[in-house]
């Protein structure tokens, strides 16, 4: 019962034209990703940009498919992805819940399996809208650009001197060629970030019922989150405050992972998705309590 509603809330988001228009929107977002610099002008290019400049892109490695495919981020790539990805999903939950259709629906079924059903259906819904954009930029630059076998050894300087700081998994792009691993890192990566952005709004909507208000609340939670981490970090190194190392580690990785995609080094990936998967968790339970607890919706 619990995977037929499921199903049930995933068709209908399916069916939603909103679930296209945000992935069309994220889709263009990552295409406006930052990709270069403009050496004559000092500029800095988008990547769909990138293709009125073959040359350049000819001589620099860190302009090459994968690298645009690792780096993706761009204008206030982190402030509106949050936002967009909740939106699908909560437009149909919050009609849902203002029009009074989810008491019937828990009369009818089971409050707990109700509640356990939208968690899931809610962090499938904002993964996926930011894992489709993400698999369509992919294709994308992959297609449009040169990957590293397209490079003379000597061009390959400034990336052999990344990757040799990099992880085995990611060296391995180099060294054989492998990119399948460290592709897959990166797509389950972006799909936590819109299940953890559409997570953030449904457990606000447990309590507030203003849709314009929870569906603003996983760029709130984000920006809060990144600047209060960088406040932190900045106070501990200027004021030079002693902390446990392991205060400070913890507030340079969570800042890092504030950064979403392309900022961080591949070395924090691994951590980053299981960082993502346990905030999922957390707020899932959160919102999990709060909803079979309240009062005014009838067991």
């Amino acid at each position: 019962m619990l995977l037929k509603n499921v199903f049930i809330d995933l068709k209908r988001i399916l069916r939603n034209p909103y679930f296209y228009v945000a992935f069309l929107i994220a889709t263009l977002m990552f295409l406006c990703s930052y990709g270069g610099v403009d050496p004559q002008t000092g500029d800095r290019l988008m990547v769909f940009e990138l293709l009125g400049f073959r040359e350049l892109v000819k001589d620099n490695p860190l302009m090459s498919a994968f690298e645009l495919f690792k780096g993706v981020n761009g204008v206030g790539f982190e402030v509106f992805l949050p936002v967009i990805v909740s939106i699908p999903f909560m437009l149909i939950h919050m009609e849902e819940i203002n029009s009074g259709m989810n008491r019937f629906i828990i009369i009818k079924e089971n409050k707990k399996r109700y509640f356990i059903g939208k968690g899931i259906s809610c962090f499938i819904s904002g993964g996926l809208v930011s894992l489709l954009a993400y698999i369509s930029y992919g294709i994308f630059v992959f297609l449009c650009f040169p990957g590293f076998e397209s490079y003379s050894e000597d061009k390959m300087y400034v990336i052999n001197e990344i990757y040799g700081h990099y992880t085995s998994v990611f060296k391995a792009v180099l060294t054989d060629g492998n990119y399948l691993v460290p592709i897959l890192i990166l797509l389950v990566q972006m799909f936590l970030v819109g299940g953890f952005a559409s997570m953030t709004a449904l457990l606000f909507s447990s309590f507030i019922r203003n849709i314009y208000v929870v569906i603003c609340m996983p760029f709130f939670v984000y920006y809060t989150w990144y600047y209060l981490m960088l406040y932190l970090g900045e106070k501990i190194s200027v004021c030079q405050i002693k902390v446990p190392a392991l205060v400070y580690e913890f507030i340079s990785f969570t800042k890092n992972s504030c950064l979403l995609t392309g900022f961080c080094f591949p070395d924090y990936k691994i951590k980053i998705l299981l960082f993502y998967f346990a905030i999922c968790i957390l707020q899932f339970w959160v919102y999990y309590l709060i909803s079979v607890n309240r009062t005014d919706i009838c067991d």
